[in-house]
């Protein structure tokens, strides 16, 4: 699992969306997200608790000693983009739509873009991506499987 940070609030932001629209747009299958503000505050959550990652309680304490703030570092950066905060969060609404929608296994899920530097920089490439090595030996009739998916997200009338 790439997301171990936000494991518990990616299952609960895939449990509260509601999924509409679904179609298919030049062979991607497309849907639409509808959020509430619990929706918003589930998706924030999940992206405090992946940009936080898992912090030894002896190294915070060190670093806490030496005036050093984790969340000044990780999260109230002097440089965030705010555009690169609400990518990184509707990703995370798409990944979380993966769970939802098309059952994707959590513990193959892998997001290689998100966090993007601590919100100061965004790259493109993979959003969310989901693989289990086949170790069907090579001439053998192993079926390999590959699910693609965009997703667009919808907040209207809800912060972002």
């Amino acid at each position: 699992m790439a997301l171990p940070h936000a494991e518990t609030e990616l299952i609960g932001l895939s449990d509260g969306c509601s999924c509409t629209n679904h179609r298919q747009i030049r062979s991607w299958d497309v849907d639409d997200w509808l959020l509430d503000d619990d929706d918003v505050d589930r998706a924030v959550a999940a992206y405090t608790a992946l940009l936080r990652g898992d912090t030894d309680p002896d190294a915070g304490e060190i670093l806490i000693q030496a005036g050093v703030v984790l969340d000044d570092l990780l999260i109230s950066r002097p440089k965030a983009v705010s555009q690169v905060t609400r990518a990184d969060v509707v990703e995370l609404i798409a990944a979380a739509s993966l769970l939802a929608e098309d059952g994707w296994p959590l513990d193959t899920m892998h997001m290689p873009n998100v966090p993007k530097m601590a919100r100061g920089k965004s790259d493109s490439g993979i959003d969310v991506i989901a693989a289990r090595l086949d170790d069907t030996p090579p001439g053998s009739t192993g079926s390999p499987h590959c699910s693609t998916r965009r997703c667009s997200t919808s907040t209207a009338g809800h912060r972002a």
